[in-house]
């Protein structure tokens, strides 16, 4: 991940499908969660992930702590990010939650 002030770029080797990334940072709520993260980061090539932990493991610990929290699928915050991202851009609700439809 590379914090270029305004937006984060995801390399393509990162992300699903391979492609590469660039997420907005729009509030200075995600600013300041983003600070908070990588403060957590001792230096700029490591990772969140502790060492001698692998993703899968971690991935588990995450989902786990989400389901303490009421959260059972993490792959619905994709798309609440991506429903808020298109009503920002087109100023519409997308189709699923009654926006305009093709019809």
């Amino acid at each position: 991940m590379s914090d270029q002030g305004n937006q984060l770029f995801l390399k393509g080797s990162w992300t699903k499908g391979g492609r590469p990334r660039h997420v907005p940072i729009l509030t200075d709520e995600q600013r300041q969660w983003l600070d908070k993260a990588k403060a957590l980061v001792k230096y700029k090539e490591h990772s969140l992930i502790p060492s001698g932990t692998s993703y899968k493991t971690y991935r588990n610990t995450i989902n786990q702590y989400f389901r303490r929290k009421g959260i059972y699928k993490t792959h619905g915050l994709r798309h609440l990010y991506a429903q808020e991202r298109y009503k920002a851009l087109t100023g519409w609700e997308c189709f699923v939650k009654g926006g305009p439809s093709r019809k």
